[in-house]
């Protein structure tokens, strides 16, 4: 306890100006991507746990990368900061007809939605068909950036982004995504009830199988929920009949 006392005292003096104490929180909200990854190795060089969420012994806040950095109308590619706000980027989006496609509204950061924080969020499975996160720019743990830029994720080895989505921030802290929209579609909602939670869960691998994207999906014991754009309840009923 005295070495984390120590070590947070430090780190607070080395980054008097980006850091926050709300109540029992220590809160490091760095200001650009540099910032960011010193401050990361400056944890693990005072021996100090950080995480996305509270409870840990700093939190990183990543409300300064919210803006919307390029946007690549020729492969419809948008690169944006993790904090920035679902609600701008569709705001943006919909100026074109345009969208992520994805069944939210809302003033919430896009890492929360991507990396499955928020209650009944995405879930990172369905990714790997949709290809909604292209590319991420990111932290490890141990202070290391990495960029992973858009292409083609099925390619060889394995799916870094995926991991990170499903790890929900522990495999590294994302500090930008790049992600792919679309022409705006409406979604229509489908409910499909199997003899079992398994069962339920089998269909779902057909259906991600047979390339369906699903703009969300979600198991609750026997019932299989899809929110699918406009065409595509096809073939989600012919991966599963």
């Amino acid at each position: 306890m005295g070495c984390d006392r120590m070590g947070i005292r430090r780190f607070r003096e080395e980054f008097s100006s980006s850091v926050i104490e709300d109540g029992n929180v220590l809160r490091f909200q760095p200001r650009d991507r540099d910032e960011a990854i010193r401050g990361v190795r400056a944890a693990v060089r005072f021996g100090l746990e950080m995480g996305l969420e509270p409870g840990r012994a700093i939190q990183l806040d990543l409300s300064k990368f919210s803006e919307i950095l390029e946007m690549d109308e020729t492969s419809r590619l948008l690169h944006v900061g993790a904090g920035a706000s679902l609600a701008k980027v569709e705001e943006t989006l919909r100026a074109r007809s345009m969208s992520l496609g994805l069944p939210y509204e809302g003033d919430f950061p896009l890492y929360r939605l991507l990396l499955a924080r928020c209650p009944g969020g995405l879930s990172p499975d369905d990714d790997p068909v949709r290809q909604l996160v292209a590319g991420v720019e990111a932290i490890v743990p141990d202070g290391r950036a990495l960029s992973i830029r858009p292409a083609p994720r099925r390619a060889v080895g394995p799916d870094f982004t995926l991991s990170m989505l499903k790890s929900g921030g522990e495999l590294a802290f994302p500090l930008s995504f790049w992600l792919a929209y679309r022409a705006h579609a409406e979604h229509v909602r489908f409910a499909f009830r199997f003899g079992s939670k398994n069962a339920a869960e089998i269909a779902l691998a057909q259906i991600r199988g047979q390339g369906v994207r699903p703009v969300f999906s979600a198991i609750h014991e026997e019932i299989l929920e899809l929110h699918l754009e406009q065409g595509a309840l096809y073939g989600a009923m012919s991966a599963i009949v």
